[in-house]
């Protein structure tokens, strides 16, 4: 099998993987960032910009391939001069950093923030450092194989959010400010820039993978010698097809096969992402998916599976975009890697030597990478997110387009064990986003299942009902809890006060029911506060039952039948026959009484930035020392 080629199928799966991997999480935000249509006229405009830029990308390979076939063939870097492939290399390494850093502070802020920057990106480094050193076809192979799974996973994501619309959907305001449209159109088209790597890929792409080389190709490729075509620089291949029948082929046909495969997994590509923006847009609403970099996590956190099977499918996708991402990143660092040996290496005789160079300097590479992310960790996030912003749009992407040109328009001119590697490092990938590693075990955790606060003008007061496991009997159907009273600023401040006078670590995503007291309800300022910075967490379920309750504090610890404290479970126990009893749809509006129902944080945010002002929540009542459930209560405005 030809290591340095691949075939169509793997060049459709490799374009779908690196054009939706490395932004497909951010693509709704970078849509309706100040839209006032949502992002559906930047989408429009996206996809304009989209087939513009495969188009120019292809007609750079025709052309190139015409001009130099055995060169292409060989490798882009051998059409490169070595300022152009230096330049090359600047910029692949730039976005491998940018795209390195901005990844591990994500993982850190999203699901792991009490680990360090450096023990979260450690094993992806490793896992770069292997992918980075090996062939083409074995890097189509590894996305080949990761293809279904992530296919996969998100067929998921997009079925139950389409199912949790229960059929309801908007038509955003189809109107919008033409500088808003080609601003955010441009971001989007940033967002897919790793369609670069075509001109790589297509040059590679063979129907023959299976070919038996001859024994001189084979001694060539033992002795480090260039790939097939090198050598032969002045003479044109056979296409690929004709090794197989023995038939010369027209290369325009061949052109035509390859051209017609990357078209449709472009269109696939802007298929996928404007399917990740409609249903964000519509479980979110464009206020609330403009304000988060990551609003596909938010629409992931609310699918919950029946029976408790996952608690939080966002985990389950976020391995497998990790390892997606990890396809892109090492695609900018081998693509450099392979310029760099193309433009620099020359002739090397001792294939062991190459490899171990190779393996030396790619180590290197992503070592210096590890330390500057390291270092630049303490800085603002937003500014360097805002500077490597700048740089994509006016420096980055401009080269892009001009260096295939300017190559076109140029004159011619001991090894280690790499699959124990591998594995190793996805196993250390696996444990660690299992939170088997460095977390708090199930002891040492306080698991907050209900909150009730309060408004105390400057202060807000909570009372913190957490499980106590240790007074749980068998069998028994709420979990008794420990009601802790805390007067702070804000959740933060009150979280940093459990913190130094309490054990464990609060968790919050087994919350059942948050209960808003009567001051903070007849407050909806200080409301609004509250349910943002809920909200703006990621360590805070968003799926949690928000409920009015007049009643004070004291008096939900005196419930009959159930142990001091579990209010929160009842109630939501209460809600969950409601919603079977098919009494009300939550989140749209009811035709007999109007107005709107909604349920958690993220519906009442949702409605109050589309203008609604009759908004109704469950109402939790106290009578003869039992829970009552009622809808209706009406929000103030």
């Amino acid at each position: 099998m030809n290591e340095s080629k691949i075939s169509k199928r793997q060049l459709t799966r490799m374009i779908y993987i690196e054009g939706i991997g490395a932004s497909g999480l951010t693509f709704p935000a970078a849509a309706a960032l100040g839209s006032r249509s949502e992002g559906l006229f930047p989408v429009i405009l996206y996809g304009g910009l989209l087939f513009l830029f495969a188009a120019w990308l292809l007609f750079l390979i025709h052309r190139l391939e015409k001009r130099n076939p055995a060169g292409m063939s060989a490798g882009y870097g051998f059409v490169l001069s070595k300022w152009l492939g230096i330049l090359y290399m600047f910029r692949l390494f730039i976005n491998a950093l940018a795209l390195f850093y901005f990844f591990g502070l994500s993982i850190q802020q999203i699901y792991m923030p009490g680990v360090s920057l450096f023990m979260i990106l450690l094993p992806f480094a490793l896992l770069l450092w292997y992918c980075t050193q090996t062939t083409l076809q074995k890097r189509a192979r590894f996305l080949e194989l990761l293809f279904p799974w992530i296919a996969g996973l998100f067929v998921i994501l997009i079925f139950f959010a389409v199912l949790g619309l229960e059929g309801k959907f908007h038509l955003p305001e189809l109107q919008d400010a033409v500088s808003t449209v080609l601003g955010n159109g441009y971001l989007l088209l940033l967002c897919t820039t790793p369609l670069e790597f075509l001109l790589f890929l297509v040059p590679a792409v063979t129907e023959n993978l299976w070919a038996k080389k001859s024994p001189r190709a084979q001694q060539g490729e033992t002795c480090g010698e260039p790939e097939a075509g090198e050598e032969n620089a002045a003479g044109r291949e056979p296409v690929p097809e004709e090794l197989e029948s023995g038939k010369e082929i027209s290369p325009d046909s061949w052109w035509k096969k390859r051209k017609a495969f990357v078209w449709r997994a472009v269109a696939g590509v802007f298929i996928w992402n404007l399917l990740l923006w409609f249903v964000t847009i519509e479980n979110l609403g464009g206020e609330l998916t403009a304000s988060s970099p990551w609003p596909v996590i938010k629409v992931m956190q609310l699918i919950r599976l029946p029976g408790g099977f996952l608690e939080r499918f966002d985990i389950l996708l976020a391995v497998f975009w990790i390892l997606c991402l990890v396809g892109v990143l090492s695609g900018y660092l081998y693509y450099g890697r392979k310029i760099g040996e193309e433009i620099f290496g020359g002739k090397i005789l001792d294939g062991r030597t190459l490899r171990l160079r190779v393996s030396v300097i790619t180590a290197a590479v992503i070592t210096l990478m590890l330390l500057i992310s390291c270092l630049v960790a303490g800085q603002d996030g937003s500014w360097l997110l805002t500077w490597f912003v700048f740089y994509k749009k006016w420096i980055d992407f401009p080269l892009l387009i001009l260096l295939p040109l300017l190559a076109l328009l140029r004159k011619p001119g001991g090894r280690l064990p790499r699959r124990v590697v591998a594995a190793g490092a996805v196993l250390v990938v696996m444990f660690t986003m299992s939170g088997c590693g460095r977390q708090a075990d199930v002891e040492e955790k306080s698991y907050v299942l209900s909150l009730y606060v309060e408004d105390g003008g400057e202060t807000y007061e909570y009372w913190l009902s957490t499980a106590d496991l240790a007074s749980m009997e068998a069998q028994e159907d709420s979990i008794p809890c420990i009601t802790i009273h805390f007067t702070a600023e804000n959740m933060e401040a009150m979280e940093e006060k459990f913190a130094k006078t309490q054990t464990g670590i609060l968790e919050w995503n087994h919350i059942d029911t948050i209960f808003l007291g009567p001051k903070l309800i007849g407050n909806p300022e200080r409301l609004d506060t509250f349910l943002k910075e809920w909200e703006a967490s990621w360590q805070k379920s968003p799926n949690v039952l928000l409920s009015v309750c007049l009643q004070t504090p004291e008096e939900l610890l005196d419930i009959k039948n159930i142990p001091e404290g579990a209010a929160g479970q009842e109630i939501s126990r209460l809600m969950e026959q409601t919603e079977q009893e098919g009494q009300h749809i939550f989140g749209w509006n009811n035709p007999g009484e109007g107005g709107i129902y909604c349920r958690t944080p993220i519906e009442v945010l949702k409605a109050k930035s589309g203008g609604e002002k009759d908004i109704y929540l469950y109402q939790t009542k106290i009578q003869w020392r039992r829970l009552v459930l009622k809808r209706g209560y009406r929000l103030p405005e």
